[in-house]
């Protein structure tokens, strides 16, 4: 485990405190350090097939899921909303944009684009704020960032159209908005082509 907090902690525990005979101690110390393990183990879902963003722009790989095709997807913005950004690649006079920014108030809710299983819920990657991301299979998914609250946990199954969180402006954002990604065989799309009309 590549964790300095951990081989700080065990190096204490190895070499300052072998004359501590205490058993009690010594049991608090390793419940201490167990809970230190599974908090420097960061990004696992509770799926156990997931593997999350951040190296080569992988989204994940489901296996466990039997659905085939490809889904029809939904907006994921029901009440009235603007897109205030679309999807572009990077250029020379602008950077990349992997999804579709959609704005409204505060706390409005964002719905599941598509049926699956919600392989990751929580705040870990850099800029996105809270964010959710939905597979479908393992070739679709689907990404929701800035959230300002969940309604789904990690692990949980939805349907197309349930309620999975309500937007907000965490992580790095400039306003109230939904940043929104359609993920195809692990590189983001344009949502555009597929939401429907």
């Amino acid at each position: 485990m590549n964790c300095g907090f951990f081989l700080f902690f065990n190096w204490l525990f190895e070499v300052k405190i072998k004359n501590v005979h205490s058993l009690n101690i010594k049991i608090l110390i390793i419940l201490f350090l167990a809970t230190l393990i599974t908090s420097c183990s960061q990004f696992q879902s509770k799926s156990g097939n997931f593997y999350p963003l951040g190296e080569g722009g992988k989204y994940g790989k489901s296996g466990h899921l039997n659905r085939t095709g490809t889904p029809q997807f939904l907006w994921p913005v029901k009440k009235k909303h603007r897109m205030t950004r679309g999807y572009y690649k990077a250029t020379r006079k602008r950077r990349k944009h992997y999804g579709i920014d959609l704005a409204a108030k505060l706390n409005t809710p964002i719905y599941a684009s598509h049926p699956g299983l919600i392989v990751y819920a929580g705040s870990g990657y850099s800029g996105y704020g809270k964010v959710i991301i939905l597979e479908y299979n393992d070739t679709w998914a689907s990404l929701y960032a800035h959230l300002n609250k969940f309604n789904v946990r990690e692990g949980q199954i939805v349907n197309s159209g349930d309620m999975i969180g309500f937007m907000g402006t965490t992580g790095r954002s400039t306003g109230v908005h939904l940043h929104f990604e359609l993920i195809y065989k692990k590189i983001p799309i344009d949502p555009l082509k597929f939401l429907k009309k």
